[in-house]
C-alpha cells in the first residue's frame, strides 16, 4: 500500500493482492474517519508503473 498524503488529503494506491487483504481494507476505513481518501488500483500493474502511466497520458493531452 503506497499512501501520499496531499491537500485532497490522502491518495493511496493499492495492487490486485493489497485489495483482497481485510488489514489493508481496515485501515483505509480507519484512515476515511480521519479525513478524505482516494484509492487507486494498479491491477498488474506495479504503483511505479501506474503513476509513471497516468503521467504520460496526462502530459500527451
Amino acid at each position: 500500500m503506497l499512501t501520499v498524503k496531499s491537500d485532497f488529503g490522502q491518495i493511496i494506491w493499492l495492487t490486485e493482492d493489497e485489495l483482497r487483504s481485510e488489514a489493508v481494507m481496515l485501515e483505509i476505513e480507519r484512515m476515511k474517519v480521519i479525513g478524505r481518501v482516494a484509492v487507486f488500483c494498479s491491477g498488474r500493474l506495479e504503483p511505479k508503473q501506474v503513476i509513471e502511466k497516468l503521467v504520460t497520458e496526462n502530459y500527451k493531452q
